[in-house]
């Protein structure tokens, strides 16, 4: 499992247009398509996909 890091801004408004809290998710992942976040405690994963 690859370890998260803090997201930038423009994916913090994309974690909260979902309705989540950034302070609670770290970015895995960020791709063309989606942005892959784990939450701080570990225990939950989320795709949040991009608009285009």
């Amino acid at each position: 499992m690859k370890h998260g890091t803090k997201p930038t801004k423009k994916q913090c408004i994309l974690i909260s247009r979902r309705k989540l809290d950034p302070k609670n998710w770290l970015v895995e992942r960020d791709t063309n398509e989606k942005l892959v976040i784990i939450s701080r405690s570990g225990k939950q994963k989320r795709d949040v996909y991009k608009e285009v």
